[in-house]
């Protein structure tokens, strides 16, 4: 299992997780986790949760096809592949933020989440740079061993 770190806003548990809302994960004490600490800190928030969530190995890929219900990890043996179909959602005319556009295209290809935290996409780093990012995964939550660990 690998485990992440998640940090939430003000300091009322998550209870349930709920679907639709993009899950934003990070390694311990890295860039992302940091940064929402110090949002979290400000008055409107005040305070955060931060939880431990452990994902078992077996809910990644590399493959980028449709019909897996995975987390879509990127590495160096994907990132073209990646690559492509950021750009053609790059030109697509929707009216949606680029990365609206990436969960969208991403969940109606049956993936639960994106792993970007073993490659770095400098041409791309709007979108979920250094971070795991899960949606649409309520069918998978029993599989995600999920503890609190610090509240500020």
């Amino acid at each position: 299992m690998t485990k992440y770190y998640h940090i939430h806003f003000g300091t009322k548990k998550i209870g349930k997780l709920i679907n639709g809302k993009p899950l934003f994960l990070d390694k311990k004490d890295q860039f992302f986790n940091s940064v929402w600490k110090e949002v979290a800190k400000e008055n409107e928030y005040d305070g955060y949760i931060e939880y431990s969530i452990e994902l078992p190995d077996n809910l990644f890929t590399e493959e980028i096809k449709a019909g897996t219900n995975k987390i879509l990890r990127i590495t160096k043996n994907n990132k073209k592949a990646y690559e492509k179909i950021l750009n053609e959602l790059k030109k697509s005319d929707s009216k949606l933020f680029p990365r609206q556009k990436l969960i969208k295209y991403l969940s109606e290809n049956n993936f639960i989440g994106i792993d970007m935290k073993e490659i770095n996409l400098l041409a791309h780093k709007w979108l979920f740079k250094d971070e795991l990012v899960l949606f649409n995964f309520d069918g998978h939550l029993n599989k995600l061993k999920i503890e609190e660990i610090v509240k500020f």
